[in-house]
């Protein structure tokens, strides 16, 4: 379903709430009783607030992150909140040999949310299988396999059997990129608390060393903002059909 069709259901789904319904029904009666025609606009008007009230709700629990998740990213940001400060806080010859900063704070900032909201859903969805149970069920289906009596029967457990077989391989790689997710924001906070420190440092620095100091601290950044980019193409690429036939079709590729 396309995102505008979604969001038209969303719409419909606020707009038919028991609340705004309600509403209405009070609204209705009130103008059938009296016949003062305003009440009719009014009630349209108190009616359509409660319904953009209910959507705004609903839109936002969507995109909300569950803990432990929002309590890593309000880690994350409240970290860039704090080399903002210092920056702000820090004479005006630092912030000029750090220019690049404020636009990759921005960009990492607007990448943190989806990464770990990727990560919820993925660690959310293995969360419905039992710990070692695609071990057993596959011991079962070779057993199966191993003691059928007839080439029907062998030609369904064998198709099982590879299903079963690809279920695992795409459980392993969401758990990989479950734990690279993890490592990359890791990593990201190190860079932040590193550099927040050497911003701080840069106060006793001057001159040519003041623009090596800031030089590094900007290149460290630039360095972990690529590799989120690259970590971002990657599972585009991971969740992407035609890529994935295509990487299958390359020589060398698992089959």
């Amino acid at each position: 379903m396309s995102s505008a069709r979604e969001r038209t259901k969303e719409l419909v789904s606020a707009i038919a709430n028991p609340l705004s319904l309600a509403v209405a029904a009070v609204g209705g009666a009130t103008f059938g009783l009296s016949g003062i025609w305003w009440l009719l606009p009014a009630t349209a008007a108190a009616m359509g607030a409660v319904a953009a009230s209910q959507f705004r709700f609903n839109r936002t629990a969507q995109t909300q992150l569950k803990e432990p998740y929002a309590e890593r990213e309000r880690e994350l940001l409240a970290l860039m909140d704090r080399i903002d400060q210092a920056l702000a806080d820090a004479h005006p010859s630092i912030r000029s040999s750090l220019p690049g900063i404020e636009q990759q704070l921005k960009a990492m900032r607007a990448k943190v949310g989806p990464l770990l909201k990727r990560q919820s859903r993925i660690d959310e969805f293995l969360l419905g299988f039992k710990p070692g149970g695609n071990a057993a069920e596959l011991r079962r289906l070779e057993q199966s396999l191993a003691s059928a009596l007839t080439e029907d029967a062998r030609e369904k457990f064998r198709s099982a059997l590879n299903s079963k077989q690809g279920q695992i391989e795409a459980q392993n790689d969401l758990h990989a990129t479950s734990e690279r997710i993890a490592a990359e924001l890791a990593e990201l906070q190190a860079a932040l608390e590193n550099s927040l420190s050497r911003i701080v440092a840069l106060e006793h620095t001057h001159g040519s060393s003041l623009q090596a100091d800031s030089a590094g601290i900007t290149a460290q950044l630039g360095d972990v903002l690529i590799t989120i980019q690259a970590l971002e193409q990657a599972l585009t690429e991971l969740h992407d059909p035609a890529r994935q036939r295509q990487r299958r079709s390359e020589p060398g590729a698992r089959t």
